[in-house]
């Protein structure tokens, strides 16, 4: 039971300290700065519109949300384990009775609470723009806002894997190869699915299936229109986001493990 709690509280350490690191970073105000102004422009355009002026704030509210996460996630999260090596910190925290393993998981766990800050931000300000314009919250909705902060969360995942064995630029690039493909696996698939589909681009349906699928944490117009929700829906996932990136985490923990710096 000590071991246990001595374990949590230097997670718990490892985690606070991180938060303040990029909590207290420039870049992280205009990345947020950049989203408030896209909601606000989302407000004006809306004004633009004679129908559907809350469905146009949400749609667009939520890419500023989406686009303001995953830049954090990304761009943070590969820069984070390059800047420790570069600093030569990491050495001075594993030289305590800290594993690698509890130090990347107490990273990550850093990194996912100023994305959840930067989330209710957003969302927040979000929200109450939708409802001035006389929108009407759902359960529907305000999973698909919450589904953008399990994304988030998925591509620091990621990108904390990519980041452990390769230079930070690298990673990123990767992590945005991610993105662009895993928000459009469906549509791949059903393209290597035809059948005018030559033999040479069907053999890629298998790695496209390999491939992570985001379309998970996209709702689309079942969000836009606030229908509801195919039943187990937010289970899957969530079951599907923790499926990837508790593996991901831990595998750049013990990658780390074997890394010298």
């Amino acid at each position: 039971m000590k071991t246990f709690l001595s374990s949590f509280r230097s997670l718990f350490a490892i985690a606070r300290v991180t938060f303040e690191e990029i909590i207290l970073d420039k870049i992280l105000y205009n990345f947020l700065l950049f989203a408030f102004l896209l909601i606000g422009v989302s407000y004006l355009a809306s004004q633009l519109t004679f129908v559907g002026q809350e469905r146009v704030i949400f749609d667009l509210g939520l890419s500023a949300i989406n686009l303001s996460c995953g830049v954090i996630a990304v761009f943070q999260g590969g820069a984070m384990i390059a800047r420790e090596f570069e600093r030569r910190t990491v050495f001075v925290v594993l030289a305590r009775p800290i594993s690698r393993l509890q130090f990347i998981f107490g990273k990550f766990f850093g990194l996912a609470a100023v994305l959840l800050v930067n989330w209710v931000l957003l969302a927040g300000t979000e929200i109450l723009l939708f409802l001035s314009l006389g929108g009407e919250m759902n359960g529907t909705r305000f999973v698909a806002m919450a589904f953008l902060w399990a994304q988030a969360c998925f591509l620091a995942a990621f990108t904390f894997f990519f980041a452990s064995f390769s230079t930070a630029s690298v990673s990123i690039m990767l992590v945005i190869g991610i993105y662009l493909i895993g928000n459009n696996v469906e549509s791949l698939r059903q393209i290597l699915s035809r059948p005018d589909t030559s033999a040479i681009a069907k053999s890629f349906l298998p790695l496209v299936g390999l491939m992570p699928n985001l379309g998970h944490f996209n709702l689309g117009f079942i969000a836009t229109y606030g229908l509801e929700l195919p039943a187990g829906y937010v289970w899957r996932g969530t079951a599907y986001a923790l499926c990837w990136i508790v593996p991901l985490v831990y595998a750049s923990g013990r990658i780390l493990d074997r890394r010298e710096g």
